[in-house]
């Protein structure tokens, strides 16, 4: 990202978000790209078509797919669910997602689906079957990417294991790289810790000539981190990290804005979808619920309500919840936004994507 004058926030802001979203775009078109196969291409063809088509219907499974295998956190960020847990709700949660349970997903997804996010709003190394869970999808042909805090004790061990189980992406999220600005952002984190842990794990990569994972700094920008934003790109390029994204932060807890808006108005039926996800994605929790997404209704991915769910993977098979009602009328909402209001209930109703101001 080049050089940008703070003098004008609005100017910095603008570029910042053009440079995030090009290379998440990017990083995922890498990760699509590892593994390509015939079958799995016609799958992605067929949803492109769905999507295009603004069809109810699809004729596969989702090229991506997010799995919460660990739905637990050491940190305790400002923003995040996890900051604001009582410890009633820390124990609802539940527990890191077990390996039969996500090799069962895994094997319905290979030869269709292209990439699998492997977290959602926890740490995935705190799962203890993680490198397990990495090594059998890619070795099923489908690209992994995890994102991690890595404020973590690490052993040799461990960072052996990362490039042996055939990771193709590691994102670690940092938000400053001195103790006083990366405590503001990463609570109960440790930039030390961090730091040495980016370090040996750059370096090993090195050691060993992998190409994989593509490591990467995920910056997230705030007026009191921005002072930083040199420092980083030098950390970066002095310990070999393959790239920094750059990315605004949002001072407001995402319980708060991510949550169902029913003050504002339904969108106008535009010529594609207002949203991709129910074409494209699927996130599955720990314990095996389906979900649409993973940026809207945060305080029900963890809560006892199972009533807006889109399924369960314990009961159906994927193929079934992709093709179910639940999922026909996600895709029929990001379609035609003005069904909302008659729409007595579902996930995605009320979402800030599907309406306007």
């Amino acid at each position: 990202m080049r050089e940008i004058s703070r003098s004008n926030p609005k100017i910095f802001d603008t570029l910042l978000k053009k440079s995030s979203t090009y290379w998440q775009v990017v990083r995922k078109i890498r990760a699509f790209l590892r593994y390509p196969s015939a079958s799995a291409l016609w799958n992605l063809i067929k949803l492109s078509a769905s999507y295009i088509t603004h069809s109810e219907r699809t004729w596969g499974l989702p090229a991506h797919v997010k799995i919460d295998v660990s739905p637990n956190c050491n940190l305790r960020c400002p923003v995040c669910p996890h900051g604001t847990m009582t410890k009633h709700e820390r124990r609802r949660v539940g527990t890191e997602m077990n390996l039969e349970r996500f090799c069962s997903i895994i094997d319905q997804l290979k030869g269709r689906t292209l990439f699998a996010s492997l977290y959602n709003l926890g740490e995935p190394l705190l799962n203890r079957d993680i490198f397990k869970m990495i090594r059998y999808a890619e070795n099923n042909r489908i690209g992994t990417y995890i994102t991690s805090n890595l404020s973590l004790k690490i052993s040799d061990k461990m960072i052996d294991d990362i490039f042996a189980s055939g990771l193709t992406l590691l994102i670690v999220g940092i938000d400053g790289v001195s103790s006083g600005t990366y405590g503001k952002a990463r609570r109960r984190g440790d930039w030390e810790t961090v730091r040495e842990n980016l370090v040996r794990v750059a370096s090993r990569k090195r050691e060993l000539g992998a190409t994989f994972p593509f490591l990467q700094i995920q910056f997230f920008c705030y007026p009191g981190n921005l002072h930083e934003h040199d420092d980083v790109r030098r950390f970066a390029s002095e310990n070999f990290i393959d790239e920094v994204s750059f990315i605004p932060g949002n001072s407001t807890p995402w319980l708060l804005a991510q949550r169902p808006r029913p003050d504002l108005q339904a969108k106008k039926n535009a010529m594609r979808p207002a949203c991709a996800w129910p074409y494209f994605s699927m996130l599955i929790m720990n314990d095996g619920r389906v979900l649409p997404c993973c940026k809207f209704r945060l305080d029900y991915h963890y809560g006892d309500d199972d009533s807006l769910d889109m399924g369960d993977t314990s009961i159906s098979t994927l193929v079934e919840i992709y093709g179910a009602g639940p999922y026909r009328v996600a895709r029929s909402l990001v379609s035609t936004p003005t069904k909302m209001r008659d729409m007595p209930t579902h996930f995605c109703k009320d979402c800030s994507v599907l309406c306007q101001n």
